[in-house]
Order: structure tokens, then sequence, then C-alpha cells
């Protein structure tokens, strides 16, 4: 589609500004849309989310807690141990009852008489602190603490991460006489944590208080990541003297600003951490920024193409109608003047030649004085209508005024002169219009001349139309060519 240099430049400033509003528009749209989102995070969905997960960190872990707990005061286990664990059977028909009764992975007695391990299914070993994987034992009783958890792996199930929830065993004058407890499978935990980042798409997980990783639904993270490495050293110091309430942080990362919320857990003494990456809350609204500036762009070319269509369509009109007669629809004096140079300025360069003919209406003026215009006009657009169908689309018939017609012919004037004949005899045959039931002919005049290089289109006129007055006159009845 032709644009002309004044068209493409109202095109381009038009195709600009539509694009640069709708561009506009949608980064404001996602900058509200962040900050919203951001706020959201904050104050809401997140600290929401860290206090659901902490109610169901409790209803999870509270109950074996308890158990174990309750195992530590169990007057059978402390009676046993004190008389000096001489039926082991009877322990660990105990231990088998715990396990199959609440379904734990897990459930043990260590004695610090014997250093034996009771398991559920047998006496595991004897610990010993030349052994490495005996050093939660040791730990735990240099602690003080009554309860405590460690995630370990457990040797009576192939080496399985484990969470151990581990009690203190006291007799009745306050003397540690064992380590007893029941273990979680760590992948449970970790499965519960790996539905919340599929569902939400937050990290959860937990820390000690050394911040040092102890569940994460990623278990190849347990023991072997620090807080400070998900998040960052700052961030991880502040984490770790979390205690009496729930602290919320903000952070970048490589991938951009991470949000964090942590809630310290007493009763197991760990720590809950929920992280959110800005990126992923944002997946929403930077695809509604894509799409509104993909829909903009697409709009703006709909808009750009319907006014590059209606602008040419109505030039098109327009210059149509600056070179067309309104009442015959044949060409106008603008439009043969366009031609004629045109086809003058090919016929310079060595291209074909062309004849110009005048042709006038005989007795026109008549017709008006006597019918009026309309029937005149009607004569006009007759006239019009055969010369239409009888000249060849190479050559232009143009009204040049009044009932003056003029011709440009492909050929020389004695081709041109029988295109004007078959026209001449067509207006004979064909009444132009009908008054008071009779039929109105109309005959015509003409004057012919073959266009030179020389010529100019007065030049050319004066010629014709000398030629038509003496074929008017009754000179040159056939309408010869009168040359200059």
């Amino acid at each position: 589609m032709f644009l002309s240099s004044e068209k493409s430049r109202l095109v381009i400033v038009l195709g600009g500004v539509m694009a640069a509003a709708f561009i506009f528009i949608a980064v404001v749209n996602y900058t509200a849309s962040r900050n919203y989102i951001r706020e959201e995070i904050v104050s809401s969905s997140l600290p929401l989310l860290r206090d659901t997960i902490y109610s169901e960190i409790h209803s999870d872990l509270l109950h074996p807690i308890h158990v174990s707990s309750v195992m530590a005061n169990d007057t059978f286990l402390r009676d046993w141990a004190l008389q000096g664990e001489k039926d082991t059977d009877a322990v660990i028909k105990y231990l088998r009852r715990i396990h199959e009764e609440y379904g734990f992975f897990s459930a043990f007695f260590v004695s610090t008489e014997t250093g034996r391990y009771y398991h559920f299914k047998d006496v595991l070993k004897t610990v010993s602190r030349n052994d490495s994987h005996d050093g939660w034992y040791y730990s735990f009783l240099a602690s003080g603490l009554s309860m405590r958890l460690d995630v370990d792996t457990d040797q009576a199930s192939n080496n399985e991460l484990t969470v151990f929830i581990n009690n203190r065993v006291q007799g009745r004058d306050g003397r540690t006489i064992g380590v007893t407890g029941v273990g979680l499978r760590l992948s449970t935990l970790a499965n519960i944590f790996a539905n919340y980042r599929r569902m939400n798409g937050r990290n959860v997980y937990l820390v000690n208080r050394a911040g040092e990783v102890q569940v994460h639904s990623r278990t190849a993270l347990v023991k072997n990541a620090t807080l400070a490495e998900l998040a960052t050293p700052e961030v991880a110091e502040k984490v770790r003297g979390v205690r009496n309430y729930p602290m919320d942080f903000e952070f970048e990362s490589p991938d951009g600003m991470v949000f964090l919320t942590a809630r310290y857990i007493p009763e197991i003494d760990w720590i809950l951490v929920v992280q959110q990456p800005e990126r992923e809350a944002m997946v929403a609204a930077r695809t509604n920024l894509l799409r509104t500036i993909v829909g903009g762009l697409l709009v703006t070319l709909v808009v750009l193409g319907t006014c590059i269509f209606a602008v040419n369509r109505y030039q098109r009109r327009l210059e149509t109608q600056m070179v067309t007669d309104t009442l015959t629809g044949l060409a106008n004096r603008r439009g043969l003047e366009l031609r004629f140079s045109l086809l003058h300025s090919l016929l310079q360069r060595g291209g074909s030649s062309f004849s110009l003919a005048v042709l006038d209406l005989d007795g026109f003026k008549a017709i008006n004085d006597e019918h009026g215009h309309l029937v005149g006009d009607r004569i006009l657009q007759a006239v019009g209508d055969i010369a239409r169908a009888t000249f060849r689309e190479t050559d232009v018939v143009a009204r040049w005024g009044g009932d003056e017609f003029m011709l440009l012919i492909m050929g020389r004037a004695d081709m041109a002169s029988e295109v004007v004949r078959r026209f001449r005899i067509a207006l004979a045959e064909r009444a132009m219009t009908q008054v008071d039931g009779r039929d109105v002919h109309v005959g015509v005049s003409c004057g012919l001349t073959t266009v030179k290089a020389t010529d100019t289109l007065d030049s050319a006129y004066w010629r014709a139309d000398r030629a038509m007055y003496e074929a008017k006159r009754g000179h040159c009845e056939t309408c010869e060519v009168l040359e200059a």
C-alpha cells in the first residue's frame, strides 16, 4: 500500500503515540500490580502461610513429642532400667508396641548404665564415644536439656535420614538413666514442605539455632546447607535471633528480590523459615504486562492499518474526483491535461504516437434552450456512456466544457480517424433521450490532429479545434486531419 512521505510521517507519529501510550499504561499497571503484590506478600499472604505451617508443624510434631515425653516418664521403662535391664525382650516388646500403636518410624531407648541401644527390632548396638555416629547421644547428655530434636541417619533402617525426638529418662533422684524417644522419616516432613512449594511457590524449611538446615523439601540440603547460603549472612544472623515474635525480611538475590519470614518454635527449638522470590510471585503480573503490550501493539497495528486504508481510499476518491467530470463520469480538463503530459513526455523520448481530437455536439444549445438543462444533462450522460463503450482503454475521453469533448487516441491521425468514425456512428444509431415520447438524437462535429513532439496541449488543441470548426461549417465532413 503506497504511502507518501507526509502520510508515512503521520503513520509513524500516530503509531508511536499509540504504542507509547499502551506501553506507558502497561508499565504503570505493572508497577501498581507489583507494589500491591509486594504489600500483599509482606503483610498478608507470607505471614498467614507461616502461621498456618507453624500450626501444622505443631500438629505433626507435638504428638510424637508428647509420646516421647510419656515414654521418658513411663514407670515401666524407668523401673526396668533401674532393675538392671534384665529382661531384654520386655523392653523390645514395649518399644515395638509404641512403634505399632503410633506408627512411628523408630522407637528406642539408650541406657546410660550399659550403653546399649535398644530398638523395637532388637538391641541395635552399644554406643561409644569412639563412634562418630553416636555423637548425638553424648551431646544430648551434656546439653542438660530434657528434650531435643536431632536429624540423623537411622542405622536400623539403612541409614535413612530421620528426625529423632530425644527425651531424657531420669530416676527418682534426678539422675539420668537413659535417653528414649521416637523417630519420624525426614521424607515425610520434606513431602509436606514440598507440597507447600507446589501449591504456593514458597520455600519452607526448618533450621536450628546455629542456622543449619534441619528439614527441607530438598533432602540433599539437610545438614549440608545453612541459612546464610539460602539467604544472606546478614539475614541469617538476624533470623537466628528470632525468639518471642516472628520477623520479616527482604534481601536481594541473583534472581531478584526475595521475601523471608521466620518464626521460632520453642517446643522443638527450631526456627521455621518461609521464603518467597518476588520473581515467582510476579509471573502473573509480568504475563499481564506482556499481554497488554502485545495486545496494545496489535490494536495499534489494526488502527494504523484501518487509518492507512481509509486515508488511501479517500485519497483515491479525491484524486478520482479531481480528474473526473461529475456529470458524465469521463475525465475532466485536469484529467486530460495529466494524461497529455504523460503521453507527450513519452513521445519526446521516442514513445508511441497519439492524436488529439476535439468534438462538439451539433445543435446542443438549441436542445438546452427548447427542453431545458435537465434534458441536456441526460444527453451529456448518454454521450459519456457511448464514449466509454466505444473507445479503447488506452484512449482518453474528456469533457472539456459544456458540450465540447476532447480525446487522446493512441496512433496517428489516420488510425484515430477510424476510431472517431465508429463513435460518430454509435451516436447516430442511439437516441440520447426521449422528450414527449419522441427520441432525441444528436450529431457531432470533430477535428483531429496528430500530436507532435514539439507540441503543447494548446498548440495541438488549436489545430484540432480549427479542424472541428471547419467540419461544423461543412468544409470537412469526414473530419480529415488538418495539419498546421
